[in-house]
Parts: structure tokens; sequence; C-alpha cells
């Protein structure tokens, strides 16, 4: 019998509502599945390891409190199954500032900037037009779920200042980014690609409150529903996902692209999830049967080079 380990985190096997979907759609096939904690050693032996075809990274949802530890985590796993997706493009997709690679291929990206330890905001500000909201976000190159991340006015400089020392004294780079302001009524679009095909797209809410606070849970509540995307947000998530062959030289077995709207309307990236992306399954049916399908195709060509498409 085939059997797949699903990689999560401790903390956030309870919380992933992917799973049990998902889980469900692969036994149907035949396929023995287990959850496998990043984080819990007796789980990811190198004896338990053996047992699996293949482990799929799904909800390592902490693994940015220690990245460098997941990392090497990663590929001490890869050297007994085979991990999807792969251990290169994890790694790659694990620092947000992959988006300047992005740029660097014609991809359209919100503008970012990145302030490294000893960097200062207010000239990083000064260099990126923070657009007619005259708001801009904080948050760590290294971060999920929204944690450690806010809103700010133009005029509160000093608060973000603060938030960016604070991060700075943890040893992260920052990012900055103007906060395009269509989010409010338009939301941001997600393309959830699988085997590198379209499979489907969904409406993620504004999360960003101005004077909200810091998230303080696992990840930021997010408000979803179904959505259908257009022609131009699947030429630019198309593309992402080109890019991303010609890189790597092999087809992502997942990817989640969340898009938003700039001033004057055209999609831009703000993140291509790559590492440890919701798919949110229960919001598109049949999707988790999808993914199902193409996890046990790659059980006998785990890589899938680009060749064979």
């Amino acid at each position: 019998m085939t059997r797949i380990g699903l990689l999560t985190d401790l903390a956030s096997r309870s919380l992933d509502e992917d799973l049990e979907p998902l889980t469900a759609a692969l036994r149907a096939l035949g396929v023995d599945v287990d959850p496998l904690p990043w984080d819990d050693p007796a789980a990811t032996s190198a004896s338990r390891l053996r047992g699996f075809d293949l482990v799929v990274v799904r909800s390592p949802w902490n693994y940015h409190h220690r990245a460098d530890a997941y990392l090497a985590e990663i590929d001490r796993m890869a050297a007994v199954v085979a991990v999807l997706n792969e251990p290169a493009l994890l790694r790659w997709n694990v620092d947000k500032r992959y988006l300047d690679d992005l740029v660097a291929a014609g991809v359209p990206v919100v503008p970012t900037r990145f302030v490294p330890p000893g960097g200062d905001l207010r000239s990083t500000l000064e260099d990126l037009a923070v657009g007619a909201s005259g708001e801009f976000v904080v948050k760590p190159s290294v971060s999920a779920g929204s944690k450690n991340t806010a809103r700010f006015r133009r005029t509160q400089t000093d608060a973000a200042g603060r938030l960016v020392q604070d991060l700075h004294r943890l040893g992260k780079t920052v990012m900055v980014q103007p906060y395009l302001d269509r989010v409010d009524s338009d939301g941001e679009t997600a393309l959830v690609y699988v085997d590198g095909r379209f499979s489907h797209g969904l409406r993620k809410g504004p999360l960003l409150q101005l004077d909200a606070g810091l998230v303080a849970g696992t990840f930021a509540e997010e408000e979803m529903s179904g959505r259908v995307p257009d022609a131009a947000q699947r030429q630019v998530a198309d593309r992402i996902i080109a890019v991303l062959v010609e890189r790597f030289g092999s087809v992502p077995l997942y990817a989640r692209i969340d898009l938003l709207d700039d001033a004057e309307g055209r999609p831009v990236l703000l993140e291509a999830e790559l590492n440890e992306p919701s798919l949110f399954h229960l919001h598109a049916p049949g999707s988790a049967e999808r993914f199902a399908a193409a996890i046990v195709a790659r059980t006998g060509d785990p890589v899938r080079p680009s060749r064979s498409r």
C-alpha cells in the first residue's frame, strides 16, 4: 500500500482544515496517510520515514520561529524519503526576498523594499512610494500567518520604526510595502495550482486593520470565499509558475499565488506560497480530490521534470 506523510507541526495539526479532506481523498484512492509533525523527532525519525513513499509539506506553520532548524529538518528528511515541494524550492520560498528574483524575471510585484538589521526605515519610506492611501505595511521577510505584521499610516513612522527595531533585535530582515487600498473592497485573489495546473480560485478578505496590533495566535483569521480569477490574474499566475519551472527545472506539486490589484486595477503579486499554504479545500469542492490524485501520481516520479510537460 502506498503511504504518504503530510508534514505539519505539533500545534498546527489540529488547526489545519485542509488535512481532513485531503486525508479522506487520499484514503479513497487506497493510500495510507499519516500526519508528521516536523518538530516531533519521534514522528520523523529515519526509521519511520523509510516506511513512506512520499512526504508532502502541508502545515508546518511554526517554521518561521526556527527557520534554520526547519530547513535542516527538511534536508534530513529528504535524504531518507522524497519531500514535496522539493527542498530547494522550499528554501528559496521561506524568505520573501524571493520577490526580488520574480521582479527580475518580469513578474509584476507589489513594490517591496527590504531593510536588514542596521537599516533605516525612514530612508526606505522615502525611496518607496506609498501610494494614494499614504499607508504601508511592515513585516519580517521570514514570516507566516501575518505574524509580526502591521499596517501603518505615513504619520506613524515612529511606531513602525519601533516594530522594525524589535524585529531587527531578533536578527530579522524587515520588508516594507505600500498598502494597496483596493484590497479593502476587492480583497486578495488567491490562485491555487496543483501539478502546475490551475485548480481553483479564492477571495481572501482584507486582513490588516489600522491600529489593530499584532496577531496573537498562530495565524490571522481569514475571510474566505470562492472566486473565479479573470484573464489578467491568470496570466500573472501562469507566468509565475513558468518562472518557477524554468528556475528549478521541475513543476511544483502545489502553489498558491496571492494577488492584489494596484491603483490602476492591474494584478500584482503579493506572495507566491510554495512552502506551507492553506489550499482551502473546504471552499473548493473537488480540489482535495484533485490534489490527492496529483500526490499519488508523484509517488512514482516525485520531481516531475519540466520536460515531461
